[in-house]
Protein backbone atom coordinates (compact mmCIF):
# COMPACT_ATOMS: atom_id res chain seq x y z
CA UNK A 1 0.00 0.00 0.00
CA UNK A 2 2.67 2.82 -1.28
CA UNK A 3 -0.27 5.19 -1.37
CA UNK A 4 -1.18 4.24 2.55
CA UNK A 5 2.54 5.28 3.53
CA UNK A 6 2.35 8.80 2.74
CA UNK A 7 -0.86 9.65 3.62
CA UNK A 8 -1.02 7.92 7.17
CA UNK A 9 1.44 11.25 8.58
CA UNK A 10 -1.17 13.32 7.32
CA UNK A 11 -4.40 11.74 8.63
CA UNK A 12 -3.04 11.25 11.98
CA UNK A 13 -1.77 15.03 12.04
CA UNK A 14 -5.78 15.96 11.39
CA UNK A 15 -7.02 13.26 13.74
CA UNK A 16 -5.17 14.71 16.52
CA UNK A 17 -5.39 18.39 15.79
CA UNK A 18 -9.46 18.37 15.48
CA UNK A 19 -9.67 15.66 18.98
CA UNK A 20 -7.46 18.82 20.39
CA UNK A 21 -10.21 21.05 19.24
CA UNK A 22 -12.78 18.85 20.39
CA UNK A 23 -11.39 18.41 23.63
CA UNK A 24 -10.26 22.37 24.49
CA UNK A 25 -13.73 23.55 23.92
CA UNK A 26 -15.03 21.30 26.19
CA UNK A 27 -12.11 22.34 28.83
CA UNK A 28 -13.19 26.34 27.83
CA UNK A 29 -16.54 25.63 28.33
CA UNK A 30 -18.08 25.66 24.84
CA UNK A 31 -20.34 22.63 25.78
CA UNK A 32 -21.72 24.06 29.11
CA UNK A 33 -19.88 24.15 32.29
CA UNK A 34 -18.10 21.49 33.95
CA UNK A 35 -20.11 18.70 35.92
CA UNK A 36 -19.60 16.86 39.17
CA UNK A 37 -18.73 13.06 38.38
CA UNK A 38 -17.09 10.08 40.68
CA UNK A 39 -17.09 9.20 43.71
CA UNK A 40 -15.99 12.54 45.10
CA UNK A 41 -17.80 15.01 42.59
CA UNK A 42 -15.33 17.08 41.77
CA UNK A 43 -16.50 19.64 39.00
CA UNK A 44 -14.13 17.84 36.28
CA UNK A 45 -16.47 16.15 33.77
CA UNK A 46 -17.32 17.51 30.55
CA UNK A 47 -20.65 17.28 29.24
CA UNK A 48 -19.83 17.04 25.03
CA UNK A 49 -23.25 17.61 23.14
CA UNK A 50 -23.61 14.51 21.72
CA UNK A 51 -22.65 15.00 18.13
CA UNK A 52 -18.93 15.89 19.09
CA UNK A 53 -18.76 12.88 21.18
CA UNK A 54 -20.19 10.57 18.37
CA UNK A 55 -17.25 13.18 15.68
CA UNK A 56 -14.41 12.06 18.57
CA UNK A 57 -15.11 9.32 19.37
CA UNK A 58 -15.62 8.27 15.24
CA UNK A 59 -11.86 10.11 14.80
CA UNK A 60 -9.87 7.74 17.36
CA UNK A 61 -11.31 4.91 15.95
CA UNK A 62 -10.30 6.15 12.32
CA UNK A 63 -7.24 6.92 13.78
CA UNK A 64 -6.60 3.14 14.87
CA UNK A 65 -8.16 1.94 11.73
CA UNK A 66 -5.52 3.55 9.88
CA UNK A 67 -2.95 3.07 12.80
CA UNK A 68 -3.43 -0.94 11.84
CA UNK A 69 -3.82 -0.73 8.28
CA UNK A 70 -0.34 0.77 8.24
CA UNK A 71 1.35 -2.06 10.65
CA UNK A 72 0.15 -4.18 8.32
CA UNK A 73 1.18 -2.95 5.35
CA UNK A 74 4.62 -2.80 7.46
CA UNK A 75 4.65 -6.35 8.43
CA UNK A 76 4.12 -7.58 4.95
CA UNK A 77 7.13 -5.89 3.28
Amino acid sequence: MPGLRSLTPWVLVVVLLLSAGILFAAYSGRFGRLNGCGADSIQVCVAIPPAAGVGLWSLEIGALIVLIAWHVGEWRR
